[in-house]
């Protein structure tokens, strides 16, 4: 059995966000806060048709003036293309750190080849082979890696050398 999916389309009016219920008799609220809005809408869904308000899927509307839903639309292509583009560099990142590792390339090369420090090619190394993950950031490029930014304590790659930790970084995240 499917579960009902309810249309709610969304505007803005008066410093409000207003939320109608499509095909919903009485189905209609509103809130400051964008934010708040899909709790609101369950709510009164839920209380409408007396069930749980787990128990349903909604698919958003939003009315915006022309202008900014352009520019919505745009950020959410970019910001996606951006998504998309982070798991290739990472992709790509782990797999020219594991050939340069069969090829018992060091580190400090690998790293020279790459235009990264041999540090953050540890961490793509400890993160290829499941060591614990923490979101990271690629100063050189700016870009968060989402690959270990904490090398977990391993032995030393030669005799004296030590294993380097560096901080994580939080990257922006982004929505609309």
């Amino acid at each position: 059995m499917s579960r009902p999916t309810w249309r709610v389309t969304v505007t803005r009016e008066d410093g409000y966000w207003v939320a109608v219920v499509n095909g919903l008799r009485g189905g209609a609220t509103e809130t400051r806060r964008l934010d708040r809005i899909e709790e609101v809408v369950r709510d009164l869904v839920a209380w409408l048709t007396d069930t749980a308000d787990d128990s349903f899927d909604l698919t958003w509307e939003y009315r915006l003036p022309a202008q900014l839903a352009k520019r919505v639309r745009a950020f959410t292509e970019k910001r996606d293309g951006l998504r998309r583009a982070q798991e290739d560099y990472d992709n790509a990142a782990r797999a020219v750190v594991a050939e340069a590792r069969n090829e018992a390339i060091s580190v400090r090369d690998t790293g020279a080849l790459l235009g990264l420090s041999y540090q953050r090619v540890q961490q793509i190394d400890a993160a290829f082979r499941g060591s614990p993950r923490t979101p990271a950031h690629d100063s050189r490029s700016g870009v968060g890696t989402g690959m270990s930014s904490q090398v977990a304590a391993k032995k030393p790659a030669r005799p004296g050398a030590a294993a380097k930790k560096s901080a994580p970084h939080d990257a922006a995240r982004a929505t609309a």
